[in-house]
This record gives C-alpha cells, sequence and structure tokens, in this order.
C-alpha cells in the first residue's frame, strides 16, 4: 500500500530522481569515453587511413613554415620568400611520408599519455630535427625552386652587380637567366641554411593547437576536473538510485516500479537525444573546433577533425548501447514488480495468527431430548 510510505520520503525521492535523471544521462557517456574516446589504439585506426595520412605532409610543412617565419621576430622577411604559402608548398615536397607519419603517430602517443595522465606536459614535444637536417641538405634545391615557382623578371627588376655585395634582401621575386640565377640560389640556400638553423628541434601541442605557447595550461584545469567528474558520474548515479530504493523500501512493488520507470525514462530520453545527436554530428564537431581551437595550424585542423569524427562515431555507439541497456534493465524491474504483492498490515497480521476456536456443534437424539425435557421439568417443581 501505497499510504505506508510517507510524504516527505517521496518528495525526497522525486528530488533524487530528477538528479539521478541528470547523472545517469551523463554516465552513458563516461565508459564509452574511457574506453573508446581515450583509447590510443582508436586513433591509430583512424592515421592508418590512406586520406588522413596524404594530409600529413601538409600539416608538418605547415608546421615548420610557421616556425621558420617566426625567426624573422624583429627581423625584416627577404622580397623572395614573402609569399608564406607559396614557400610552405614548395617545402611539402622535401618532407618524407613516411617520417611525417611516424612523427605525429609518436606525437599522438604523447598526447593521449598526457590527456590519461600517464605523462607531463614536457612530454608533448614533436621533434623534427631530422627534418631540418634533411632541408638543410636540400636547401639548394629548394631555392632553385622558389626562384622556379616566380615569373620572368621584367627590366626594372633585374640586378646589374652580381658581385660579392649582394646579399638575401637584394634578391628580386623574379626568376633571371640561368647564367646569374646559380648565383641567386647560392645566396638563398645559404640564408635558409642560417634560418633553419636557427628554429627549435621540436615542436609543442601547445602550438600545434593553440598557436602559442601558452594555450595548453588555459584548458588543462578544466579538463581535468572534467574527466574526473565524469570519472565519478556513474558511481554517483548508482549511489542515488540505491538511496531511493532505501528510502521506498515499505513498499517492495512501488519502489520497483518507480526505479524501473526511472530507468527507463531517463535512458528512453537519452536514446532519444543520441539520435538527434548523430544526425547533426559532423556539423556539431566542426563547429565546435573552429569556436574552441581558434588557433589550429592550417591543415591539422582537418587532421584532427576527421579522428574526432571517426573515433566519435564509436564513442557514441557505445553511448546508445549503454543507453539501450539500461532501458533494457529497468524493462525488466517493471515486468519484475508484477510478480510482487504488496505486504499486508501488521494488524490483518496479527489477527491471521490468533488460534481460531471452533466450536463443535454436533446433532442430537430423540433419547437426549426427552431426558433434557424431563430434567427441565424436576428443574421446576
Amino acid at each position: 500500500m501505497n499510504s505506508k510510505i510517507s510524504v516527505f520520503l517521496k518528495v525526497l525521492a522525486v528530488l533524487l530522481s530528477v538528479i539521478f535523471f541528470i547523472t545517469a544521462n551523463i554516465s552513458y557517456f563516461s565508459l564509452p569515453l574511457e574506453m573508446v574516446f581515450f583509447n590510443v589504439n582508436n586513433v591509430f585506426q583512424a592515421l592508418d587511413d590512406e586520406r588522413t595520412q596524404s594530409q600529413i605532409p601538409l600539416v608538418i610543412s605547415e608546421l615548420t613554415g610557421d616556425i621558420f617565419y617566426q625567426s624573422y621576430a624583429g627581423i625584416e622577411i627577404p622580397e623572395i620568400l614573402s609569399d608564406r604559402e607559396e614557400f610552405k608548398y614548395i617545402l611539402k615536397e622535401y618532407i618524407p611520408t613516411d617520417w611525417s607519419i611516424n612523427a605525429i603517430g609518436d606525437f599522438t602517443d604523447y598526447t593521449y599519455e598526457f590527456l590519461n595522465f600517464r605523462a607531463t606536459e614536457s612530454s608533448l614535444r614533436l621533434n623534427i630535427s631530422y627534418l631540418k637536417e634533411l632541408i638543410i641538405r636540400n636547401k639548394f634545391k629548394i631555392s632553385q625552386d622558389l626562384f622556379a615557382a616566380q615569373k620572368t623578371c621584367g627590366p626594372d627588376q633585374m640586378i646589374q652587380d652580381t658581385g660579392i655585395g649582394i646579399d638575401v634582401y637584394d634578391l628580386p621575386k623574379c626568376r633571371l637567366d640561368e647564367d646569374v640565377q646559380i648565383e641567386y640560389n647560392q645566396i638563398l640556400g645559404n640564408h635558409l641554411e642560417n634560418q633553419f638553423v636557427r628554429i627549435p628541434s621540436n615542436i609543442t601541442i601547445d602550438y600545434v593547437m593553440f598557436g602559442n605557447e601558452e594555450g595548453l595550461s588555459k584548458y588543462f584545469n578544466y579538463y581535468t576536473l572534467t574527466r574526473w567528474a565524469l570519472r565519478l558520474m556513474p558511481l554517483i548515479a548508482i549511489g542515488i538510485l540505491i538511496l531511493i530504493s532505501v528510502f521506498l523500501r515499505e513498499n517492495r512493488k512501488f519502489r520497483l516500479r518507480w526505479v524501473g520507470r526511472l530507468l527507463v525514462i531517463s535512458s528512453a530520453i537519452s536514446l532519444f537525444g543520441l539520435i538527434i545527436f548523430l544526425i547533426g554530428f559532423n556539423q556539431f564537431t566542426s563547429l565546435f573546433i573552429k569556436r574552441t581551437f581558434p588557433g589550429f595550424v592550417p591543415g591539422f585542423d582537418d587532421l584532427f577533425l576527421r579522428i574526432v569524427q571517426e573515433v566519435g562515431y564509436k564513442t557514441l555507439a557505445w553511448t546508445v548501447a549503454a543507453a539501450g541497456g539500461t532501458f533494457i534493465f529497468g524493462l525488466m524491474i517493471l515486468f519484475t514488480s508484477r510478480f510482487f504483492r504488496n505486504p499486508k498490515p501488521k494488524e490483518e497480521t496479527m489477527l491471521e495468527e490468533l488460534p481460531v476456536v471452533e466450536k463443535e456443534i454436533k446433532p442430537e437424539t430423540i433419547e437426549e431430548i426427552e431426558e433434557k425435557e424431563n430434567e427441565e421439568k424436576k428443574n421446576k417443581k
């Protein structure tokens, strides 16, 4: 009987049910995020895609090119190198695909160790020392490609003196005749070597994701709190469900129905929301990444988006499975509640336990009746 549960306990059960609804919906994401999204093996599966691998050299060239131009801080950039995109495109041809894929793989591995609290921030480095050596060895070829990409020099762009007084800032942004081009290649190649020697041998995750060296510390504290909160959500939800069961313990059938309906309703709403989220998942992740990481290195944003979308789909699939499992479990509880009967009140139980005295009535014979009447007449006399 529902009247056995006090109004106060019912109100508490309602309030806890609201809190459970919130924590349960978050909890459905908790385990899939830990097991799928933050599992580096799933990211490596995305990196094995040919389309993704073909874009990695472009990402490396963008990173290296940006750092190269940062070495000109406070110094004028030569005219021949004024077009950054042109220089990065030429630089891409000298970046080995196999090396860039391995470098990004190592960088991804270090990043996930850091995100899973198994490494420090100092380990988040993309080592480009090999790339520096490779570019320095090909400095004259890069210089030659830069001049070859230019238009033929006009009369006003010609340099009359090709002697020792010419430096890289005197070089025109055009292509001269072959007899003087060798001299220009030598000047530009030596300048490229001097600049590449100045750039660091490691690129940090701060620069890759935020375009500066201070972006990670800004977000990491929020990330840490959010990650641990997600880990605690399932325990909080289970604890709240236990409290609700304790408050409603006076009526087993009512308790089972309450818990079953709570599980069914919360998981059903989650499943509905997940279906809507899956429909617009690509648009949502694209907008989120662009707004959250506006300083992404060009090329890396597309690479990161592709990885997030592929791993994200797997995560959402497991989230749907978690919510679906909860929905089925709730239905099982509701079905089980039909076989339970409400306990009888204590008064009724005590009355049933009292011994019943039965009066034995037996039929009387004619002789007994006559004898009884005679006795009554004697008593009257």
